[in-house]
């Protein structure tokens, strides 16, 4: 597998060593792209030209000698010999990537010139006649081969067979598109999206929940085109960059690119209003840096428009690349701040279920769900989560539970692998089956230990009695588990919110409202919105 990865280093880690500074070569567009070797089920090929990249005069300055010397010791090959490279991807497998890599060189190569080490990696073997070098106790298994002097294959996952088969070329629709593109100075990526449409915008809709409103737009992109073109021509005193997609038909390429326009508003936006929140009114150096951005982020958000040319949705840099990538730096927390505020929105309606079921089972059993699944002892069993299951749709999961053994059973430990969504907060990454949705447990609140409640006996006033809460992640337990949040009175904010008690956390108040709160709030407030019969009056919070 060593073998494949160096050469990788000559493919794809000459890339990276100087895309650091560049990321660029020099062909004629006068040629079009080769569509030999690009498979039927292909779905992404890229092109670059290691040799023509070192050749550019505005790298001479790059320690190329040192790359060259570099890559002879550990791989064997002269990088300003490799003449191109085509990465190409197949459908994805379970058992690993699926691709390969074509490699021209400028003159004859032989593969037993590579590093004896990577040799060692790789045994030769012989498959439909034709001597090949395979590795060994390796998964995925790679193979080379060399269909002449010149020309280097390497297939991963058992692609280089359908790559063969390909040597002219195929009909696949990457092939196809492919060998219609001219020659681009640059780093060219092709992808179509015929074969993983349906698996993409699945994917996509999952996600919807997680953007802003203004962004839903962007999880239809897959079922409104076709393919997704992109060149690099990156320099080190500049850079272009187009990308093209390619619309199913005329009236997608128009909702593309509106839906493009919305992203690049809402972008711009989401950093205007950042800055604004975060800046102090009273200091000219940061108004004047506001000013700036809103200049700056108005030159770049026009730069990132749209053109459309029939199916062709086409947006062009002509060389401030620099100023994406600052905009990109100053777009990075606004868009962080948006998933956040959409995280809370899915955790509130998460809140707001757990809430309707607590009415709901109230309604049925006149009590709250809480010390309900107990043995004859008195000992709870299982959690108040589990008995609101069927008052969520969720009636076939609790009829696997047994309800006379404990939580922790072999039948109730299977039955807790199939943790409802519902319990899953959207913005933390706990273990597998732990949850931060808990109720307050502790003398005088809603709940206390071994005591079942009522809705009548929260003198304070439902709105004014908090029923659950998102426990810090330090705090999570088993979402089967009866164990809950014990509140300590003289801390009563120790374990809610963010992990180290950082940030918003979200409450659910007794008559099903959510509330979002800051860790700054004064803690007798919140010990007050805890309590269910102390008299206080709770002021707006």
């Amino acid at each position: 597998m060593r073998f494949f990865k160096l050469w990788a280093g000559v493919c794809a880690g000459i890339a990276t060593v100087i895309g650091g500074a560049s990321v660029a070569f020099a062909q004629t567009s006068a040629s079009k792209l080769s569509a030999s070797y690009i498979p039927a089920d292909a779905i992404a090929v890229a092109f670059a030209s290691p040799a023509d990249l070192l050749a550019r005069e505005d790298l001479a300055m790059l320690p190329i000698e040192v790359l060259q010397a570099a890559a002879l010791k550990e791989v064997g090959v002269d990088p300003m010999k490799v003449a191109s490279i085509k990465l190409v991807s197949g459908m994805p497998s379970p058992a690993g990537p699926v691709g390969g890599a074509v490699i021209e060189m400028t003159e004859p190569f032989d593969l037993e010139n590579l590093n004896a080490q990577i040799r060692s990696e790789f045994e030769a073997v012989t498959i439909d006649g034709k001597s090949m070098y395979r590795s060994f106790n390796k998964r995925p298994e790679a193979i080379a081969y060399q269909p002449n002097p010149q020309t280097v294959l390497i297939g991963v996952g058992g692609y280089l067979s359908s790559m063969l088969d390909a040597a002219e070329g195929s009909s696949g629709q990457l092939a196809t598109l492919t060998g219609r593109m001219s020659k681009r100075p640059g780093v060219t990526v092709v992808t179509v999206f015929g074969q993983i449409r349906s698996m993409l915008t699945p994917m996509l809709k999952q996600q919807q929940g997680m953007l802003p409103p203004q962004l839903h737009g962007l999880t239809d992109l897959f079922e409104q085109t076709d393919a997704l073109l992109i060149n690099v021509d990156y320099s080190l005193v500049g850079g272009k960059i187009a990308i093209t997609l390619v619309g199913r038909d005329e009236a997608s390429a128009q909702s593309v690119a509106q839906t493009l326009n919305q992203s690049v508003d809402f972008a711009k936006t989401m950093i205007i209003s950042q800055m604004e929140n975060n800046l102090q009114a009273d200091d000219p150096v940061q108004q004047a840096t506001l000013q700036y951005v809103k200049r700056v982020g108005e030159k770049v958000s026009e730069g990132l428009r749209p053109n459309v040319n029939g199916k062709l949705v086409q947006i062009s840099d002509d060389g401030s690349l620099a100023s994406i990538g600052v905009m990109t730096g100053l777009l990075l927390p606004a868009v962080q701040s948006a998933r956040s505020a959409a995280r809370r929105m899915n955790s509130s309606n998460n809140l707001k279920q757990i809430g309707l079921a607590f009415h709901n089972y109230h309604s049925a059993y006149r009590k709250l769900p809480y010390n309900t699944i107990k043995d004859d002892a008195g000992k709870d069993l299982l959690s108040w989560r589990v008995a609101i299951l069927p008052f969520i749709e969720e009636q076939a999961l609790y009829q696997q539970f047994n309800l006379k053994e404990p939580w922790d059973s072999p039948q109730n430990m299977a039955a807790a692998k199939q943790m409802p969504e519902i319990f899953k907060h959207p913005g933390m990454v706990l273990p597998p089956g732990q949850t931060i949705y808990q109720v307050p447990v502790g003398p005088g609140l809603m709940f206390e230990e071994g005591t079942e409640r009522q809705f009548r006996d929260v003198l304070d006033g439902l709105s004014n009695t908090v029923m659950v809460v998102e426990a810090s992640p330090d705090a999570a337990v088993p979402w089967t588990k009866p164990a809950d949040l014990n509140v300590d009175p003289s801390m009563p904010l120790a374990d809610v919110g963010g992990r180290g008690g950082r940030g918003v956390f979200q409450v659910l108040l007794g008559d099903g409202a959510v509330r979002t709160i800051t860790r700054t709030i004064d803690e007798n407030m919140f010990r007050s919105l805890l309590t269910r019969a102390n008299g206080e009056v709770i002021n707006e919070f």
